[in-house]
């Protein structure tokens, strides 16, 4: 019976929110989309209801810039601190003498927060020729691949909500 009352509930609340949009309501019409994608996360089964509680947590369903925002700033820092546990090598632009005191004579290195930080955004806007730190290690090379394309989805996932924000 709850399973039925349940179906019921999300056939209304997706009907309500077609008939918001096309009166051009779309604040309410945002809302109960909401309702309606956690209606049905709760029905779906166990691999499709963890998709949307990946959508529901990276960007609310595509209505929560500010958490969008968040999540990938905390992305940001959680690539960076991955960042500082591989090893970099010092670009060739790079005056030597200026690394040796910054992170002494090894030609390979450990990059420190800050610097990682700076890696990791501009790893994301592909500016790594003004760098003066280059991946040394395989695992390296592989975060920044994945930082690229985790950064640049969540990117959108913020724009999507930008988008439906100010669509209202």
């Amino acid at each position: 019976m709850a399973r039925k009352t349940e179906v019921y509930t999300w056939r209304v609340s997706s009907a309500l929110k077609a008939s918001l949009e096309d009166q051009r309501d779309y604040a309410d019409a945002g809302d109960f989309y909401y309702a309606e994608m956690e209606l049905r996360r709760r029905q779906l089964g166990w691999i499709r209801g963890s998709l949307l509680w990946l959508y529901w947590l990276v960007c609310g369903y595509g209505e929560k810039p500010l958490r969008a925002l968040v999540f990938f700033l905390c992305l940001w820092l959680a690539v960076a601190g991955g960042f500082t546990k591989t090893w970099f090598k010092a670009a060739e632009t790079v005056n030597p003498s200026w690394l040796t005191q910054r992170y002494g004579a090894s030609t390979a290195f450990r990059p420190w927060l800050r610097d990682a930080a700076e890696y990791s955004l501009r790893s994301l806007v592909f500016q790594q020729r003004g760098g003066y730190m280059a991946p040394d290690s395989p695992w390296a090379y592989r975060l920044t691949v994945i930082w690229s394309l985790m950064g640049y989805t969540q990117v959108g996932l913020f724009l999507l909500a930008m988008r439906r924000r100010f669509r209202r």
